[in-house]
């Protein structure tokens, strides 16, 4: 059941910090709503607000710092400009992103639910264009949802702008049988100089599996990280890790171009058989180490 919305609450100028759930927004006349010049945090699930009020509200309430947004009814284009915006989280259907004016935005979660075709009018997204406006972002998550539209359209080596604030990078469902995915997971690495965190959750769908019984493979090795990209890079964590030729592929590509790693946490699932168990840690303590630090640590 939504809820409406009493017309009073566009009274409260000095609001600071706003959280409603399954509610319906229904705007004041244009002229009577000044924005909340006050708001700090917005934190908006399941609530129904026209497109056009969403983007008035951002746009008037100039101190925002923290916006948090989940499933809400017609926000599926994220155009938003606010310079003093430090943390956005995303989950629901999306078509567009564009972040043109967030020069604070440090951490950033997408979670993208909807399917591929719906993405802007059916049209592909751009890497460069998602990214650009993420020039300071030192968090950046995002799942198999978003993953897929960027890999629909062509991905470069790396982006024209790298990502230099980027410390800690989480990427889940990544699906390692599609090529393209592991192309896009790789420019972001690649981009990110600075990283000191890698954490990749890897999807095990039948595709996968047949990939894998059919022997082909992605080769990791064969796209080398440009010079220094994961000189930074400490700590990286894979789950659930099931032992496919892609997956072992990922290890050994993390392993040979980190110089200063120190831990590789690598947790398999708690149903795996304890002789797959052992059979898989011992291919991958043969890995080569670029750092000498580098410690594996491998359980259910």
């Amino acid at each position: 059941i939504h809820h409406k919305l009493p017309s009073s609450l566009f009274s409260c100028l000095k609001l600071k910090h706003l959280s409603l759930a399954s509610s319906i927004f229904t705007p004041p006349p244009p002229a009577t709503f000044t924005g909340f010049c006050g708001l700090i945090s917005l934190k908006l699930e399941n609530v129904t607000i026209g497109a056009d009020f969403f983007h008035n509200l951002i746009s008037k309430s100039p101190l925002l710092e923290e916006l948090n947004l989940q499933y809400c009814i017609n926000i599926d284009i994220l155009e938003i400009g606010a310079p003093n915006l430090k943390s956005l989280y995303f989950e629901g259907p999306l078509k567009s992103i564009g972040l043109k004016n967030t020069p604070l935005l440090s951490t950033v979660m997408i979670v993208k639910t909807d399917e591929p075709a719906s993405f802007n009018g059916g049209q592909t997204c751009n890497m460069t264009k998602v990214f650009c406006g993420l020039r300071v972002v030192e968090c950046l998550c995002l799942n198999n949802g978003i993953l897929k539209y960027l890999a629909e359209d062509s991905i470069p080596e790396m982006l024209p702008s790298t990502l230099d604030h980027l410390k800690r990078l989480e990427l889940y469902d990544l699906n390692l049988g599609i090529k393209a995915q592991v192309s896009c997971a790789l420019c972001l690495i690649r981009s990110s100089p600075n990283l000191q965190k890698l954490e990749i959750t890897v999807s095990f769908h039948e595709q996968v599996i047949m990939l894998c019984i059919l022997k082909i493979r992605i080769e990791f090795l064969d796209c080398p990280s440009r010079d220094g990209c994961l000189n930074r890079l400490r700590l990286a964590l894979l789950t659930p890790f099931n032992g496919t030729i892609h997956e072992l592929e990922l290890v050994k590509f993390l392993l040979a171009n980190s110089s200063v790693l120190e831990i590789m946490h690598i947790e398999t699932p708690a149903d795996m058989a304890p002789e797959v168990h052992s059979k898989i840690l011992r291919k991958i303590v043969r890995f080569p180490r670029a750092s000498t630090k580098a410690e594996i640590f491998y359980e259910d």
